[in-house]
This record gives C-alpha cells, structure tokens and sequence, in this order.
C-alpha cells in the first residue's frame, strides 16, 4: 500500500505549478487559504495525506522559483524538499540534508531573514549572549542567551535556520531545530501559521495548549526525549516511530 503522504505530495506539486501560472495577486492569496485549510486539515486528520499536500505544495513553489532563477540545477534542494514526504525522514542522513539545504530553499527565507535579523539584535548586547553554535545535524545557527525575551520567560523559539534558547533551557535545542526542519520542508508560511496557532488560539480557547499546535507536535518528534503528548514522529528514527 502506497503511504498517503505520496500521492498527497504529488496532488500537492501539481497544485503549486498551477498557481504559478496564475496573476502573482491571485496566486498569493491562494496560496495563503490552501495553506491554512491544509494546515487545519493536517492538525484534524487525516494527517499523512494533508501532510503530503503541504509539502508538495511547498516544494513545487520551491522549484517554480528554482528553475527561473538557476535553472535545473535549482531542483535538487526542491528534489529534497518533496522526499520529506517520503519514509526517509526517519534517517538521519535525509534529515541533516533537508536541514541544511533549508538555506537555498526560496519560500524558506522570510523566516530565516526575521532569524537573522533577531540573531543580529542579539549581537547588539553580546555579553548577554552565552554561547552560539552550528547545530552540524540541521543546518541550523543555535544561540543562547541574548536579550529577546519576555521578562522571566524559560524556554526558546526558532526562525527559520536560527534557532534561540534561554540558557536554562538547553533541552529544548532538539525540540526548536525540529522547527528548522519544518521550515526546510513546509516553508515559511507554515512556520507563521504554527506560530499563531500556537500563541494566539489559546486565547481564544483556555483549554488549548501551545503544544496542541500541529507545528509543535511535529517539532516534538524530533526531540527524542520529549515528553510532549501526541507528537507527530515526522522528524524521530525509525526505532523511535516504530516502538
């Protein structure tokens, strides 16, 4: 039997070629509803399948922009992008690829632009910042410390290819580079959605916790200690998702 993320990621591709050859303005608020139903469909279920249209759609706009820009060479890192619908994310080997090919992918870079610009205001006041680092698995630039927090807040955030922690909570770094990988796979627009689906839905609802958001249940699995609830093992070793 055929995984259902497959089929999804090539529904998913053909959606994104047929957007490109709409009007950019009609194009872009397409896209941006299609992301929110298929983001609310993924958190709802069936998850595998509006999984596989998340990152179709993701990597065929990524190749899109690829090809007119570097021509067929570009289509490697998309190439990359649409194998996370595959079962290679459970091997370390993909996922330090996909990781790090999240700097050359397009729809990628409004995160991790915002991620550079909080990296460089954090530079500003740097005997604040205890220590950075390459995370050599994703790809991705792990500072601690800094000065942009709220007030007492424990815990981190990630932007695209940055990831930031407070230097009490080391053990969220795994947790927040699966956000990286998120970011590489489903692209910056995902990112912003999690990111009010986590913050602002549980001001609407009480009962709602920020972990109930679909990003961070992916980003969970990544973490192999975690113990967040319901986590979606996307980003864990095969042992992991199996046991």
């Amino acid at each position: 039997m055929i995984p259902l993320p497959l089929p999804g990621a090539l529904f998913g591709t053909l959606l994104a070629w047929g957007l490109v050859r709409l009007p950019p303005g009609e194009a872009l608020t397409l896209w941006a509803g299609l992301s929110v139903l298929l983001y609310v469909g993924a958190s709802r279920g069936p998850e595998p399948l509006w999984r596989g249209v998340l990152i179709g759609l993701n990597a065929g706009l990524n190749a899109a922009a690829l090809l007119s820009w570097v021509g067929p060479l570009g289509l490697c890192a998309a190439a990359l992008n649409l194998l996370a619908a595959s079962d290679l994310t459970c091997r370390p080997r993909f996922r330090h690829l996909l990781g790090w090919s999240g700097w050359l992918l397009p729809l990628g870079w409004p995160a991790t632009v915002l991620g550079l610009g909080a990296f460089g205001l954090n530079a500003l006041a740097w005997p604040s910042v205890r220590r950075v680092w390459m995370d050599r698995a994703t790809g991705t630039v792990v500072l601690v410390g800094g000065w942009l927090w709220w007030p007492g807040f424990r815990g981190g955030y990630s932007l695209g290819q940055f990831a930031f922690v407070t230097p009490d909570a080391l053990g969220l770094v795994a947790h927040e580079t699966g956000h990286t990988l998120n970011n590489a796979a489903f692209g910056s627009l995902f990112h912003f959605i999690g990111a009010a689906d986590e913050l602002l839905l549980p001001l609407l609802n009480p009962s709602r916790r920020w972990a109930d958001a679909y990003a961070e249940r992916l980003a969970g699995g990544h973490d192999p200690r975690t113990r967040q609830a319901q986590v979606v093992g996307l980003w864990a070793n095969r042992s992991s998702v199996e046991a």
